[in-house]
């Protein structure tokens, strides 16, 4: 019984959970770093929230219709492919490569967006504005832009 559970897509699909966890964990923090008040979390994080209910309602419909291109090719995006990809090496759509090589490039994009928001965090840390979370972002970037010259 215990051999059976214990497949090749379900040590992907934990794998993708704790990479897909991490990083949306860490692009929470680089956004919430950016807002000074309480009313701006939600402003800030929307746009994650957005993406991950993309996500989600995606692997449902590649569960059904794997040759849509568009979800094909998001699948390999790292924000979508902590999903999509586990339903797509489920389904048999892909080979353990393919899903090894979309767990690498959300490896990668979390090396670098961690390093990215300890940057965005050490810019914002001690700054508090009333301008929108847009402006604190973007204030971030000029910060850093002035910083490296």
């Amino acid at each position: 019984m215990t051999a059976v559970i214990w497949t090749p897509p379900i040590w992907y699909a934990i794998a993708f959970l704790v990479v897909g966890v991490l990083l949306y964990t860490i692009i929470a923090a680089m956004l919430g770093s950016v807002v000074s008040r309480m009313d701006q979390v939600q402003q800030a994080i929307s746009p994650l929230i957005i993406m991950g209910t993309l996500s989600y309602m995606g692997g449902f419909v590649l569960m059904s219709h794997a040759d849509i291109p568009i979800l094909r090719i998001l699948s390999y995006v790292p924000l979508f492919s902590q999903i999509m990809l586990p339903v797509r090496f489920a389904n048999g759509d892909i080979s353990a490569m393919a899903a090894g090589l979309g767990l690498g490039l959300a490896i990668v994009a979390l090396v670098g967006l961690t390093y990215l928001a300890l940057i965005i965090y050490r810019m914002n840390v001690l700054v508090y504005s009333d301008s929108g979370v847009l402006k604190s972002f973007m204030r971030s970037f000029t910060l850093l832009k002035a910083e490296k010259k």
